[in-house]
């Protein structure tokens, strides 16, 4: 039997799954992401909804931590198999503001035995009993986290398997948990393929640019940005950080959400950093940000060219984060294709 594993935009699937033969949805974690597109996650929220009710009969694979993905199960007929993280995936994590604060069926205010990042982890409702589901593939313990992937432990409908999600970060860790259970696909099979995965370009692929190595990170939104920071902050040693903020449409015009992210824990650790260097169309909100959140103003330095920045970048051996917005990732790309083999990001 052949599988197809499509990855579908959330406003897009409400007229897709009309035309999809959909066997199994996963759906992960809503975050606020293009405010200008999207507006309220509430309605990416009712979107994803809508294209459930064209595909009754498929398998909906839901996060269990996220309270309003969690929700998608209270009016939909289809057979729910949830999945999630027990546990707490960092000791220290970065501020973040919550995207969901409050409960989805009467609004009082959450209550948390644990959270993994954003709203995720173990939520309740002390007025209603509105509460986060026992997953049935739940990740147990997370047995180290690194710059380049994470060993956890994966109970699969009771079967504990220890795990390499060759992949960094605890967003990986959740998508590990989400598609380790995709219909037609053996556990086996699953578990040999995390450890196998590769970075996607913009997804932390590393590359070679003049003496130092570099790192690119795509950040959209808040949630994923701190995400980004925790991983940064877990590192050691010196490096170079090169911020990207445009706002183009598949951006989103809208950056305020930039003042929700917490460059504060960067600041904190600004000894570390040989360099600050921003660029981008909105270059000048983002130095002023990294202003507010407290680095020092005279060591952000912008740079207006990408060719300027990546010479900067590949000026010492002291590695370096680049961290682009949607479409400077790909504008970035073709100055990159100067500097080293672009092949390399697409093997």
């Amino acid at each position: 039997m052949t599988h197809a594993l499509i990855e579908c935009d959330e406003a897009a699937f409400r007229k897709t799954s009309e035309y999809l033969p959909v066997e199994c949805l996963v759906v992960n974690n809503i975050f606020r992401d293009q405010l200008d597109r999207f507006g309220e996650i509430t309605h990416t929220l009712h979107a994803i909804r809508d294209g459930i009710t064209h595909i009754p009969d498929a398998t909906l694979c839901l996060n269990a931590d996220c309270s309003l993905t969690a929700s998608l199960a209270l009016q939909v007929p289809n057979k729910i198999v949830w999945f999630g993280v027990n546990v707490p995936i960092y000791e220290n994590t970065a501020q973040e503001l919550s995207d969901a604060p409050y409960c989805i069926r009467c609004k009082t205010e959450y209550q948390y035995d644990y959270t993994t990042y954003g709203h995720l982890g173990g939520f309740s409702c002390p007025h209603c009993g509105y509460l986060r589901q026992e997953p049935q593939v739940a990740v147990t313990q997370v047995l180290k986290t690194g710059p380049d992937s994470s060993d956890i432990l994966l109970d699969l409908f009771g079967h504990v398997h220890e795990v390499h999600v060759n992949l960094q970060g605890g967003y990986n860790i959740y998508n590990a948990a989400a598609t380790a259970r995709i219909i037609g696909i053996k556990e086996e099979t699953a578990i040999t393929a995390f450890g196998q995965f590769e970075c996607g370009f913009g997804r932390a692929k590393q590359f070679t640019l003049g003496q130092a190595q570099a790192r690119m990170m795509l950040v959209k939104n808040p949630a994923g940005f701190n995400q980004v920071i925790n991983l940064i902050s877990h590192d050691e040693g010196c490096c170079k950080l090169a911020f990207l903020l445009n706002d183009r449409f598949a951006d989103g015009t809208d950056i305020s959400w930039i003042w929700d992210v917490d460059f504060e824990a960067l600041a904190a650790q600004q000894a570390r950093f040989t360099c600050i260097l921003v660029s981008g169309v909105r270059a000048n909100d983002m130095a002023l940000r990294l202003k507010y959140a407290g680095f020092v103003f005279d060591r952000i330095e912008v740079i207006r060219t990408y060719e300027e920045l990546l010479d900067a970048v590949g000026a010492d051996e002291a590695p370096a984060f680049l961290m682009p917005s949607y479409t400077a990732m790909f504008e970035l790309r073709g100055e990159i294709r100067k500097h080293t083999d672009v092949k390399a990001f697409y093997e």
